[in-house]
């Protein structure tokens, strides 16, 4: 895993998923962008298989690449990294996985995952596995690892996962186990498993004090745009000091993202240039702003009865 998750790895896989898109797909794609959705890749790829001694190196990063290639090609329909199936080299691992206490056997054949994201929830704090052709009726679920916005280690020493079934409340208590430049990974040692009555999964974030915590900033719509001698001004309001330290604007419409460098900040508008792309002009008042540094990602297991 230590291979995998170098520098040195990481600037190779970052030169074969430029040629993979740019030759072989057709897709440009910006290298910075590509950088920071690689890095979070490897990310999710070391904690999904940080246990498993026995993969190789080959596999892992055969899997990032597959991961890239889907992202950026929007193949699985939806833009959550790992949210379906990693990939087919998955069902080549032999190891099976640890038993947990409900004698509910993990192996390959029925420990998956998926990814509950604020920044593809449509609904605060509610899941529905409809979004992911799932059916409650059919499994049994296990939050595992949570990743976070860096700040929250800075002022929390913990936080609470609480899962809402019935008049029921189950509580899952994550610490901060790894350290990363925009994301940390939060871990628990709260393993038990539960089952639904309905399709969508209720859940909320509570601080050391039992606070409420809201992760509902992660994109807003882009309401007023102006254009000057070519240059695009966009108006961000209350969010402006979000941007004051930022380079770029990460702006997604319908069809795709865009990553647009930021030319200055007057006042409470951003202004970008513009690069003569006519859907991205046409699109853009019905676009939205993303924040990716302030979204976090759930992994949650699920297990077939």
């Amino acid at each position: 895993m230590n291979t995998f998750i170098s520098p040195t790895n990481k600037e190779r896989l970052l030169i074969g998923c430029t040629k993979l898109l740019s030759d072989k797909l057709k897709i440009n794609v910006d290298k910075n962008d590509l950088d920071i959705t690689i890095t979070q890749i490897i990310n999710l790829i070391k904690d999904k298989y940080s246990n498993d001694t026995n993969i190789e190196i080959k596999t892992l990063n055969n899997i990032c690449l597959t991961n890239v290639k889907n992202y950026y090609s929007n193949e699985t329909g939806d833009e959550s990294l790992l949210q379906n199936k990693i990939s087919n080299l998955e069902l080549k691992r032999k190891n099976i996985l640890n038993n947990y206490n409900n004698n509910i056997i993990n192996s390959i054949n029925n420990n998956k995952s998926f990814v509950i994201s604020s920044l593809n929830n449509i609904s605060n704090n509610e899941f529905d596995l409809a979004n992911i052709h799932l059916q409650y009726s059919d499994f049994s679920f296990k939050p595992n690892k949570l990743i976070l916005p860096k700040y929250i280690n800075n002022i929390m020493p913990y936080i609470s996962l609480n899962i809402y079934i019935n008049d029921n409340i189950l509580t899952y208590n994550y610490i901060c186990s790894f350290k990363n430049d925009m994301w940390d990974t939060w871990t628990t040692s709260d393993d038990y498993i539960f089952k639904l009555y309905d399709n969508k999964i209720h859940y909320s974030f509570t601080d050391y004090n039992n606070n409420l915590i809201n992760f509902d900033l992660t994109k807003f719509n882009i309401k007023n745009i102006k254009l000057i001698n070519n240059l695009i001004f966009i108006n961000i309001d209350r969010y402006i000091n979000y941007f004051e330290n930022k380079d770029y604007l990460i702006i997604e419409n319908t069809k795709k993202k865009y990553r647009k460098k930021i030319n200055k900040i007057i006042d409470y508008d951003i202004i970008i240039e513009d690069n003569d792309d006519p859907y991205f002009l046409e699109n853009l008042s019905n676009s939205q702003i993303i924040l990716y540094e302030n979204q976090f990602s759930l992994i949650m297991n699920y297990y077939t009865k």
